[in-house]
């Protein structure tokens, strides 16, 4: 499976000048972190975001929004959110600003950790 390359694109725009980032492709998607720990991410045509669990439960009744299946044990906050609502660029810095801003919140681990979730 392959992801939206446009979208990776679009995002790495975005952050042309932030460091605090790592970009890491695998399992046919590809995934920012922060302090090692899953960001957001691509999956398909899905944008992957991690969020506060408050924010994510708002968000889940948002048509387009679903908790993230592939990821466990997360209690809910990484959701894949459509393209439909990703689409405006607005839309998506909000997006990838409130998924920063929570991942930055969880302590530091590995960088390679976050896959073991995923498979």
């Amino acid at each position: 499976m392959s992801y939206n390359k446009r979208l990776e694109d679009r995002i790495d725009h975005y952050l042309i000048d932030n460091e605090e980032l790592y970009k890491n492709k695998r399992l046919g998607w590809v995934g920012w972190l922060l302090n090692g720990n899953m960001c957001f991410g691509i999956y398909d045509q899905l944008l992957i975001v991690r969020l506060s669990p408050s924010l994510a439960h708002t968000l889940t009744k948002k048509k387009g929004v679903d908790v993230f299946k592939q990821a466990e044990d997360t209690r809910g906050e990484i959701l894949a959110v459509s393209h439909r609502l990703y689409q405006d660029d607005r839309a998506l810095q909000k997006f990838v600003d409130h998924s920063m801003k929570f991942t930055a919140t969880l302590a530091p681990k590995e960088e390679d950790q976050w896959t073991d979730n995923l498979k």
